[in-house]
């Protein structure tokens, strides 16, 4: 015994736990063997992880264009309205995460976009953006995306997975929907209002 005080895993408050996930190096390593990370070998590209603030210059404007290629229409005319310098700093946040898509000659195709914080008293892992180029959506990529997230979340102990998305995107609001999202309790109470939703997933059994 070194005299230190022990903690149980059981008892660790939501605010360590979500610094202790933010100090995860290495995810993929650490979900080997509940994930199946065939899936992406599948689809011919593999994952692979990466801090926002150890992105090359070159990937962080990558992530910055995809999202724009994608979302820039919604994103004009949504309450928000587009803001790229706002965006760019969203992505970059020094707590931002990314699994980012390449195929097997190396181009990068997809990317989701997440941290591990608290929201509203709950630790969560918010998923940010799922972006898949215009010429590799339908194949599964997606999906395989969402898993990874989510299994992750559940390895870090994050009580909920969360993410916001545009009512008018249908497609991705059906996509969500059809991996286990619904509305979360958080939604403002004037959410017809708003032009988004705020989706969640619970990830662990209430104590």
């Amino acid at each position: 015994m070194n005299g230190k005080a022990r903690i149980s895993p059981g008892k660790l408050t939501k605010q360590t736990q979500v610094e202790i996930a933010k100090k995860i190096i290495n995810p993929i390593s650490l979900l080997s063997q509940v994930f199946d990370f065939n899936q992406f070998q599948k689809l011919g590209c593999q994952v692979s992880y990466q801090e926002a603030e150890k992105l090359s210059p070159e990937r962080q404007i990558w992530v910055v264009d995809l999202l724009k290629d994608n979302l820039y229409d919604l994103y004009s005319l949504s309450q928000w309205g587009w803001n790229e310098s706002s965006k760019r700093k969203e992505l970059l946040h020094k707590d931002s995460r990314f699994f980012i898509v390449t195929t097997d000659v190396g181009m990068d195709i997809a990317y989701c976009h997440f941290r591990f914080d608290m929201d509203y008293g709950r630790s969560v892992i918010y998923l940010y953006e799922i972006q898949v180029n215009s010429n590799s959506r339908a194949k599964g990529i997606g999906s395989a995306l969402l898993c990874l997230i989510e299994t992750l979340g559940k390895k870090a102990k994050m009580e909920l997975l969360v993410l916001t998305c545009f009512k008018a995107n249908l497609i991705a609001r059906r996509f969500f929907e059809k991996h286990g999202l619904n509305m979360d309790k958080t939604n403002p109470p004037d959410a017809e209002e708003k032009d988004y939703v705020i989706l969640s997933k619970r990830l662990q059994l209430k104590s």
